[in-house]
């Protein structure tokens, strides 16, 4: 047997470093990042990325290796696996990449492709490019490293995951450890993706049980069968029968997940290098089974050469492995301080091919085509014996002995009829697996979508479909919405209320909260005052907390206590506030009672070790902590607490903290002062400031701890020190800190930088008037700071109905901030809403222009040249510009260069110049080089190719024109064409009538402008639809939409040939939304 080795070392990697985030709070609202929330505070975003500087970087990395495989990884980057390889071949078992080039595709940015990411609490990881704490944990015949940290991500905060990749000294495979942790008061959605990407080649084929027989998109929006899939799938056509598990048959980039399985492994296999990778999970925690490529296209060559670390011809995709989910999004709760544990495999194989079955011994395929049958060791296989067989007869039965990673293969004649394998080792049966191929393929609809609340029936599905919205973290509906709506329908329905007050409470808003909780009540305790459910008593319990009403709550948290579904949570505040009291022997016997609802509630187990200490039994409180860090390695409050009992050395303890040493001792704080630890927490800022740099928060934190301890001295002088920092890491969020904060100004109000932290947390918690008043406050202590007048702007705009103030505050903070990327962005975000003059708008981005303007801000500038009819200039800035693609953002960047080749097209058309016409069209739907991107769905260029197809009938050409008109139709509506709005319709028609279906196509645009006349009338709640940038300004939902009806009312009139009514539903739907490009060149270009 061989052993296992594992060591630390520095390593140098060359990276191309990423551009210094953003140092203003990106509110961004409608971003959508993966069909999730994108909202980016409290955390510093990446918006940009550079290729110049390409350098030597040290980094942590730990070196994990048996006789088989050998894992590089990196800490300091999401704690991921940098590296895999398979030692008998060389084989890189998943991607690989010889240097750290990161591209666009995180939530705050920067993503880097390859080795194997662990993504919580949604996928991609918020924090793949930031620092994880770690630990190595060494065992006879295995070695551990344990990776942790907290996330800052919006309404998950400072949720808890810590993942143990484990290699042991006789096995192939190596296995994840996983430990996931709410830390919050209240339930939190999480997902838990474990994304390997892979080296794909033409003849890479991924696999999937036998038993899968269909595949579906994000959100079930569409279904296919699987491997052989027909028609269309999300914006790929794969006609009447196409293998879709040959990566070679993909044109387009996609996601399929794989439908229900009973088994436990799929991956991928590497026919031209006779490798591949497997993954194994429990299919009944373990269930999500997913494959994401970039396809054959213009975008998949665009972004495989953006995460290509070389110039050679990589291709890039994903295998990716869900615990607790089987979609993105697809989010399961966690409850109050509850802990999930699960274990995930991977591991490499060889010669093999597809396997039929495979599982942690082996991966066995039987192999019809060329008549084998063909077995991989994953561990040994000792005294072993396999026997095939088709019913009652044998087909072959052989004794095996096998060392990890042997493979070996047998001629065998095997029928079309399901087989049985059975794998045996002495009495042990290791595989027994009868072929399973389901005849009927029961693969549901697609999924509709959620309607707006008032679509919906009855305050009952108005309520579950809010409650699904805020489980999947809708981007851009929220589960108050529908509450609200549930209420006003229903005004005692308890579940709406309920929600409304949890929703109230997650943004400080107890006073609310407790309304309507006073609500639910009434109705709860109608006949009696014991329910089942004791969420209303503890949602009190919390806003009572927070509104400083101790005795209220204890006494609000005790009666929760009396449900079962509450009895953890409440009673850790129980013991936290028996802290305060001093009652240790009380903190004590209920921190056990929460103990025996949830064993692994690690702030309960902390409180439960307190006690005893405080109690004078420092021994049983060490022994309490050990247990505690057995389970969890890197639970920084037990460690913490143990070198301060044990008099250790609290050097050793922040040397591990690596994720935002400040943040973590702000947790580590809460805890304390809660329970009325304030010696204990002083200690942890003290020691912090001799062992890392503790952050502006940190500083107040601490501060506000000694004026509680009455020692006024210390908390000025604290507070004087963090008043010089006023560009921070990480925003407040926490609503301690929305308290300390409010305490620190009123001790000075003159402290600018407490005043614009409160601001931000402020604004960020809904309480936009107070937080525009921070702002100008200010402003005045503080002129210089340019981030409050930009804050204030997006206020002014966003919320408070001052549009026209926004664009001279941004301004001002342009002035002291001067060429500032960011703020110019955001100049010709507010510049195009408020229908500044077009050339205005072009002359100070040029008079303002920064060195390395970033790529948003380049074809910023080609859409103002758009807006004047500057068409060759606007082609001119997007051609002559290296444009690195990022994640949802293609098409801002393609839809520059195709609108100016269009409008220009159309100016040259109205001249008569058909032939050069006709080259802008085309152009249109050819992109430059540079621009390194392309379109996730070409129907997109319907406009354009319906442009050459008219030209193409000017031009007395109609079999041409016919015929390029029928590209545009059957139009296959999907979620990628979603820009085009409502106006694709009058593409469709223009088809038709092109084709010479006159009839057909004016049945058909009638039938939608119908439809469009009655929205028009009808309304309806409005919002925002959901954006791939980073924009903290919310333009008015209700003109949004109304300007969208419009526009394709405008393309209706151009239809029946009515120019004039056409330019008058043009010029209203401008006058609602000026930021509309493409419709203002259809009104400049009218004859």
């Amino acid at each position: 047997m061989g052993k296992v080795e594992c060591r630390s070392e520095r390593m140098i990697i060359p990276t191309y470093l990423s551009k210094k985030h953003e140092e203003m709070p990106m509110y961004s609202e409608y971003k959508q990042h993966q069909d999730t929330i994108g909202y980016a505070y409290p955390s510093r975003v990446n918006t940009g990325l550079e290729r110049e500087t390409l350098a030597d970087k040290e980094y942590d990395a730990v070196i994990l290796e048996n006789d088989y495989v050998k894992l590089i990884i990196l800490p300091e980057l999401g704690g991921r696996i940098w590296k895999a390889i398979y030692k008998k071949t060389d084989y890189h078992f998943f991607y690989d990449n010889d240097a750290i080039k990161p591209v666009i595709i995180g939530n705050l940015g920067d993503f880097i492709g390859g080795g194997l990411e662990f993504n919580f609490p949604f996928h991609h990881r918020p924090t793949t490019f930031m620092p994880t704490d770690y630990t190595i944990e060494y065992d006879e015949g295995s070695a551990t490293v344990w990776l942790s940290e907290a996330t800052n991500s919006p309404l998950q905060y400072r949720m808890k995951e810590m993942h143990g990749i484990r290699l042991y000294s006789d096995s192939v495979y190596f296995e994840t450890l996983v430990h996931v942790e709410n830390t919050t008061s209240v339930k939190r959605p999480f997902l838990w993706w474990a994304n390997g990407g892979i080296n794909v080649n033409d003849d890479y084929q991924y696999f999937f049980p036998q038993d899968v027989t269909w595949v579906y998109h994000h959100y079930h929006r569409y279904h296919n069968s699987f491997p052989i899939a027909e028609g269309y799938f999300e914006a790929a056509d794969f006609k009447d029968g196409t293998d879709i598990s040959m990566h070679r048959n993909h044109t387009c980039s996609s996601s399929f997940f794989a439908g229900p399985s009973k088994y436990n492994f799929f991956g991928g296999y590497d026919h031209r290098k006779e490798c591949g990778t497997v993954h194994y999970g429990n299919h009944h925690i373990v269930p999500g089974k997913k494959v994401f490529l970039w396809g054959h296209d213009e975008l998949g060559k665009g972004w495989n050469e953006a995460m290509a670390s070389t110039d050679e011809d990589k291709q890039y995709a994903e295998l990716m492995a869900g615990a607790f989910t089987t979609d993105q999004p697809d989010f399961t709760y966690l409850a109050p301080y509850e802990v999930k544990t699960f274990k995930q495999y991977w591991y490499p194989i060889e010669k093999v091919k597809v396997p039929t079955y495979a599982n942690l011994y082996a991966a066995v395929r039987l192999d019809k085509e060329e008549s084998k049958l063909r077995i991989f060791a994953v561990q040994d296989l000792q005294d072993a014996k396999i026997v095939v067989s088709c019913d009652a007869d044998v087909l072959i039965e052989k004794e095996l002995n096998l060392k990890a990673s042997d493979y070996c293969e047998y001629d065998l004649s095997l029928p079309q009829d399901a087989c049985h394998i059975l794998l045996t080792m002495g009495q042990k049966i290791v595989i027994d697996y009868l072929e399973d191929i389901p005849e009927i393929i029961d693969m549901p609809d697609n999924n509709p979508g959620t309607p707006a609340p008032d679509k919906l029936n009855n305050a009952q599905d108005v309520f579950i479909a809010g409650r699904h919205l805020d489980q999947y973290r809708n981007p851009v509906w929220s589960g108050k919405d529908y509450y609200e709506e549930a209420v006003r329908r229903k005004p005692d329905y308890v579940p709406a209320l309920l929600g409304l007050a949890e929703s109230l409470f997650d943004y400080a808003q107890y006073d609310q909260a407790l309304y309507y909780l006073h609500r639910a009540e009434k109705v709860i305790n109608r006949y009696d005052k014991n329910p089942f459910d004791g969420t209303c008593s503890y949602l009190k319990g919390l806003c009572l907390y927070y509104k400083g009403k101790v005795n209220e709550a204890y006494n609000a948290f005790f009666k929760a206590a009396w449900s079962d579904n509450v009895i953890s949570p409440a009673m850790t505040y129980v013991a936290a506030i028996d802290g305060q009291r001093k009652n240790y022997a009380s903190m004590k016997e209920n921190a056990l009672i929460a103990l025996s609802k949830e064993s692994l509630n690690s702030r309960a187990r902390n409180y439960l070790a307190i006690a005893e200490y405080k109690l004078g039994n420092k021994e049983k409180s060490l022994e309490l902590l050990k247990e505690t860090l057995a389970a969890n390695k890197l639970d920084h409050l037990a460690r913490f607490l143990y070198a301060l009992y044990a008099d250790g050395d609290m050097s050793e303890f922040y040397a591990v903290l690596s994720s935002n040493p400040s943040e973590t001792c702000i947790d580590l704080s809460v805890s304390l002062v809660d329970a009325g630890c304030y010696d204990e927490a002083i200690s942890l800022f003290e020691n912090a400031k001799e062992n890392i740099e503790l952050s502006t928060m940190g500083l107040y934190c601490l501060a506000d701890i000694y004026e509680q301890t009455d020692n006024q001295e210390l908390a000025e002088s604290n507070r004087k020190e963090a008043t010089k920092i006023n560009i921070v890491d990480v925003f407040p969020y926490r609503p301690e800190e929305l308290a300390v904060l409010r305490r620190a100004v009123e001790a000075d109000q003159q402290d600018g930088t407490a005043i614009y932290l409160l601001g931000c947390i402020l604004y960020d918690k809904t309480f936009y008037e107070e937080a525009a008043n921070c702002f100008e406050k200010c402003i005045e202590i503080t002129p210089e700071f340019y981030i409050p007048y930009r804050n204030l702007a997006v206020a002014y705009f966003s919320k408070l109905d001052r549009k026209e103030e926004a664009l001279e505050l941004l301004k001002k903070a342009c002035s002291i901030k001067k060429n500032d990327d960011q703020l110019l962005i955001e100049i010709a975000f507010v510049m195009t809403h408020l229908n500044v003059d077009g050339q205005e708008k072009v002359d100070f981005l040029k008079d303002n222009w920064p060195e390395k303007p970033s790529d948003n801000l380049v074809w910023d500038l080609g859409n103002a040249y758009l807006n004047i009819q500057e068409y060759d200039k606007a082609i001119d800035v997007m051609s002559n510009h290296d444009f690195i693609v990022a994640e949802t953002q293609e098409i801002n960047m393609t839809e520059v260069y195709t609108f100016a080749q269009y409008g220009k097209g159309k100016m040259l058309r109205n001249n008569g110049k058909y032939e050069e016409a006709l080259e802008c069209f085309r152009a249109a739907k050819k992109l430059p080089e540079n621009l390194n991107a392309g379109w996730w769905d070409v129907q997109v260029l319907c406009y354009a190719t319906i442009a050459e197809a008219e030209t193409l009938m000017m031009m007395n050409k109609p079999d041409e024109a016919k015929e390029v008109a029928g590209k545009v139709v059957p139009f296959n509506v999907n979620h990628q064409v979603f820009r085009l709005g409502p106006a694709r319709e009058y593409f469709v028609a223009m088809a038709y009538k092109l084709m010479g279906h006159e009839v057909k196509a004016r049945k058909y645009i009638s039938k939608f402008v119908c439809e469009w006349e009655e929205e028009l009338k009808s309304g309806g709640m409005k919002k925002n639809p959901a954006t791939g940038l980073t924009i903290s300004y919310v333009p008015d939902a209700e003109s949004i939409s109304k300007a969208s009806i419009l526009a394709a009312l405008g393309y209706s009139r151009l239809f029946f040939s009515d120019p004039e009514g056409a330019k008058k539903y043009f010029e209203e739907s401008l006058a609602l939304d000026p930021s509309n490009m493409k419709v203002k060149i259809e009104l400049d270009t009218i004859l």
